[in-house]
């Protein structure tokens, strides 16, 4: 690995760390995101506690600047890196997105950092991705936009098969599926009530909440 390829992976995992909702929210309405609403500092928490127009800027940012920009970095129009190097370049931007250094390790979902990742990575397969969820959301019973990402996101792999793309991007999908589903099964560390069984991590993992209910999850009261 050369120092170019030491150089963007560094960069990629800086960029991701930046928390750029939260920064949003405590300069727009002087907010903590990391106790309001989800406690997730990302996109989906800004927008409800400020405005849509406010979670616009850091959506860019998330999906084009940590997401798009690391990859397409790598590739051979810009300094045309190997494969491992794009591959590594993606999962720590994405780590970094949902542990970032500058929050004493708190952060958000990575969805919009993932959506970025893979439209660098084939655009065939951003439009499987995003059009899975679209579907899902847009023509089900069950109008819950968590559960239609967590599915398509575990269905990455499998997508990429059916594109034919090289084992090297799926292996690179799967790697990238296993941050964003680790990241949900680890977060709500708070002491809450909830019993921890295996119908809490399916909560967590296909709703992102440890209970059913979202507005209720959305204003719980967190135990000290």
């Amino acid at each position: 690995m050369d120092i170019n390829s030491i150089i963007i992976i560094f960069f990629s995992f800086l960029i991701g760390s930046i928390p750029s909702a939260y920064i949003v929210g405590k300069k727009l309405k002087s907010i903590d995101l990391t106790k309001k609403g989800s406690r997730n500092t990302g996109v989906s928490n800004l927008t409800q506690n400020t405005t849509l127009y406010a979670s616009v800027p850091v959506i860019f940012f998330d999906l084009f600047i940590k997401g798009f920009l690391p990859i397409f970095l790598c590739s051979d129009s810009i300094f045309s890196l190997d494969v491992n190097t794009k591959i590594l370049c993606g999962i720590v931007s994405l780590i970094g997105h949902n542990w970032s250094i500058f929050l004493n390790f708190k952060g958000g979902r990575g969805i919009a950092t993932l959506v970025g990742i893979i439209l660098a990575i084939d655009y065939n397969l951003f439009v499987i991705f995003t059009g899975i969820i679209a579907i899902g959301y847009l023509f089900s019973p069950i109008k819950d936009s968590a559960l239609w990402w967590i599915i398509s996101t575990i269905c990455i792999p499998l997508y990429t098969i059916i594109l034919d793309l090289s084992i090297e991007i799926t292996f690179f999908t799967f790697m990238l599926s296993f941050v964003i589903i680790l990241k949900r099964l680890l977060s709500n560390k708070e002491q809450t009530k909830t019993k921890f069984n295996i119908n809490l991590l399916l909560l967590r993992l296909f709703f992102d909440r440890d209970i059913y209910d979202r507005n209720k999850w959305i204003n719980r009261n967190i135990e000290k």
